[in-house]
C-alpha cells in the first residue's frame, strides 16, 4: 500500500485561477492552509471554510513547492 497523500490536479483550464497561480496537471496538492489534503471533499471542504490567503504546497515531479493563494 502507498502512503501517498495529496489529490492530483487533471487538467488545468487556460486563463482560469489555478493557471494565474501556476498549477500543471498532474501537481499533486499536498496542503492547504496548513490542512493536510487526503481526498478531493478534504481539499473541497478546507477552500470552503478559508478566507484569505492559503498558503498551499504541492509536489511536481517528486519536489515539494510552496505558495500562498489570495481568495
Amino acid at each position: 500500500p502507498s502512503n501517498k497523500r495529496g489529490v492530483i490536479v487533471l487538467d488545468v483550464n487556460r486563463g482560469s485561477s489555478a493557471a494565474r497561480v501556476g498549477f500543471r496537471a498532474q501537481d499533486i496538492v499536498l496542503e492547504v492552509a496548513g490542512r493536510e489534503i487526503d481526498s478531493v471533499d478534504t481539499l473541497r471542504r478546507t477552500i470552503q471554510r478559508n478566507r484569505g490567503d492559503w498558503p498551499i504546497v504541492v509536489e511536481r515531479d517528486g519536489e515539494r513547492r510552496s505558495t500562498v493563494v489570495s481568495r
